[in-house]
């Protein structure tokens, strides 16, 4: 059995907005995502903010007919090609020669409010 792979996500408030950042994880937690940390962020310029990390299983996409390695037809459909690199699909995807990084599930991207 393969190990989980996780994408990960960071949730950004000011130490006065912590109620938003409270509704943002529960709205998270209802689309699959889990709390791992909590931490003051840059707490040296006195910006009081907090950053919580959060992280789902990747649900992972089918194998490519051929499975040599290389650029093939992103079977997510968010790109045009994603990289098969032999053994499983990478972050690395392009759309018109523009590369681009994106979990390689069959989940819908991360969408939590900001």
């Amino acid at each position: 059995m393969a190990p989980t792979q996780w994408e990960y996500i960071g949730l950004q408030a000011h130490s006065n907005a912590l109620q938003s950042l409270v509704e943002r994880l529960n709205d998270a937690g209802a689309r699959g995502w889990e709390l791992i940390s909590v931490t003051n962020n840059d707490p040296t310029i006195g910006a009081n903010a907090v950053l919580a990390m959060l992280r789902r299983p990747i649900e992972p996409l089918a194998d490519p007919d051929q499975t040599d390695p290389g650029w093939k037809g992103d079977p997510s459909s968010r790109f045009e090609e994603r990289f098969w690199d032999g053994e499983a699909w990478t972050m690395r995807t392009r759309t018109a020669a523009t590369e681009h990084r994106d979990p390689p599930t069959s989940r819908t991207p991360a969408q939590v409010r900001q």
